[in-house]
């Protein structure tokens, strides 16, 4: 199949350079089945080698490239080859001088004067028996070590924290250690590149499954914040997310109705203390119901018995929000992810981290 992936590679490789917008001769070289060479209009020669690898997740890249590549050379381009290659792995090729391009349609090639990018184009679904690190139940173990990249979790540490199986640890452990996203050392797993893992899940578009319901209460601002806070013992149900939970952590955009996540139970508790009633038309309130217990063990109390969705959640939703979402994704980011991974801990408590924080 690598082979076969490959040879699908070099004829991307050739299709875009023999545009006839860009003026170039393109040639296969004699000397070696992985080179293709181009002449300018300007009669320059341009050779670009082209390698084919199976993995692009960052880690893997990384790896590959300390150990293979040497540097530009004057009037050589290397391209690396993959089945997908995500935007962020775009990013890390381009700083370090290398272009690419992947079987599903995006590229990025940087040589000379000219530059031929294309992005966007999704990864191809997962084949049947493999494994998906972002499906509800991997996705738990995820949070907890984005919840705290830091600290090396145990394996059983995990499966009970995360309330998983054992083998379902074993599983997203090898997966992630085979991506190049865990360090596995003597003390326990930690995350090497939490930001590249959490493009990875951006880019793969799947989120908290939800049905958004519409509804109106009467109460709003410090008063619908107020009769949060005496859902306890639901409060656990009842999350306070997307820009209203941004705005306890990295305030940016301005909330024009109030949404929270919430199981079932805890809507129609919700509905008493907030005196809501369902609205297909102005409404005030938007309640995503779902069954993801995900969502409710990766909470955080902002202020006192109050709860919103955690930092990363917060981030994945806002960066479905179209271009204004994503601007307030990436402040998100900026302002309180990296320096919370880096040991920051501006909440009350945050359950996936355990009493060592509470």
């Amino acid at each position: 199949m690598l082979a076969a992936e490959a040879f699908q590679a070099e004829n991307r490789l050739l299709t875009l350079l023999s545009r006839p917008s860009l003026g170039l001769q393109v040639q296969k070289t004699v000397h070696s089945t992985h080179d293709v060479q181009v002449i300018t209009p300007q009669g320059e020669a341009h050779t670009f080698t082209l390698k084919h690898l199976q993995h692009s997740t960052p880690g893997r890249v990384k790896d590959w490239l300390k150990r293979n590549w040497t540097g530009s050379r004057p009037n050589h381009t290397l391209v690396l080859s993959f089945p997908w290659v995500s935007e962020h792995t775009l990013d890390l090729l381009e700083s370090h001088g290398v272009s690419a391009l992947d079987l599903a349609g995006n590229h990025r090639l940087r040589f000379g004067t000219y530059l031929l990018e294309r992005t966007g184009h999704p990864a191809p679904k997962h084949a049947p028996g493999d494994t998906s690190l972002f499906t509800p139940k991997a996705s738990r173990i995820l949070r907890a070590f984005f919840a705290d990249p830091q600290h090396p979790w145990g394996t059983q540490e995990l499966a009970d924290r995360c309330q998983v199986s054992l083998g379902q640890v074993s599983k997203i452990r090898q997966k992630l250690i085979s991506e190049g996203h865990l360090v596995d050392g003597p003390q326990g797993l930690r995350l090497s590149d939490p930001q590249a893992l959490l493009s990875s899940w951006v880019e793969s578009g799947l989120n908290v499954k939800s049905q958004p319901l519409s509804a109106y209460t009467p109460l709003h601002g410090k008063r619908l914040e107020d009769a949060l806070r005496t859902l306890s013992p639901h409060a656990t149900e009842v999350l306070l997310s997307h820009e209203n939970a941004a705005g306890w952590m990295s305030p940016f955009l301005t909330p024009t109705r109030t949404h929270l996540y919430a199981s079932t139970d805890g809507w129609h508790h919700l509905q008493k203390v907030l005196q809501a009633e369902t609205a297909d038309k102005g409404g005030n309130l938007t309640v995503h119901l779902t069954d993801d217990p995900g969502v409710f063990l990766d909470r955080v109390e902002v202020a006192e018995n109050l709860w919103t969705t955690s930092p990363v959640q917060t981030y994945l939703d806002l960066h479905q929000q179209g271009n204004r979402g994503k601007e307030a994704a990436q402040k998100l980011l900026d302002l309180h992810l990296l320096p919370l991974w880096q040991g920051t801990f501006p909440y009350r408590s945050w359950p996936l981290r355990g009493e060592r924080y509470a």
